[in-house]
Parts: C-alpha cells; structure tokens; sequence
C-alpha cells in the first residue's frame, strides 16, 4: 500500500498527457495500452481512475513513466482486440 504523502505527490506530478497502462501477459511479457484520460480518485484508499477505449484490454497496473526511463510508449498505442485475457 503506498503512503498518502507518497501517493498526493505522485499524482500531483502528472498534469496531463499520456498514460500507458501495463500488466504481464500469461507468459510474463509486458503488455500494455495508452490512456489519455487519468485522474486521482481518492488517497485513502489510494484509487486511480484511466479510461481506455471500449475495445481495449487491459490489466489492473498503472505506472506513470519517467523522461529518463527508456519507454517507447507508441509501442502501446495500436488500437482493436488483442488475444489476451481478461485479467480482472
């Protein structure tokens, strides 16, 4: 569970832009999707809201990328059904 101090200033550090929303596949290879829409709910519980497409597919993990991470979020930006499983 992440501290409400913690979880305050992560959320108050995305003004806006793109999210991409991560998981692991049954194999255990990343997968993901990009979301445009994300918003803090509540810091106790520590809620998130995303909104992905309806025909997405997506897991129950959220990371916010660092500029210094080495992420190419287009990767997750391809739209339609993917094979995956429902994970929730």
């Amino acid at each position: 569970m992440i501290d409400a101090t913690e979880y305050e200033n992560v959320m108050g550090s995305f003004p806006s832009g793109v999210i991409v929303i991560t998981t692991l596949n049954e194999d255990g290879e990343v997968v993901g999707l990009t979301a445009s829409a994300f918003s803090s709910l509540s810091v106790d519980p520590p809620l998130v809201l995303f909104c992905p497409n309806y025909s997405s597919m997506v897991g129950p993990i959220k990371n916010l990328i660092q500029p210094q991470q080495p992420v190419d979020p287009t990767v997750y930006s391809r739209g339609g059904m993917s094979a995956l499983p429902v994970l929730a």
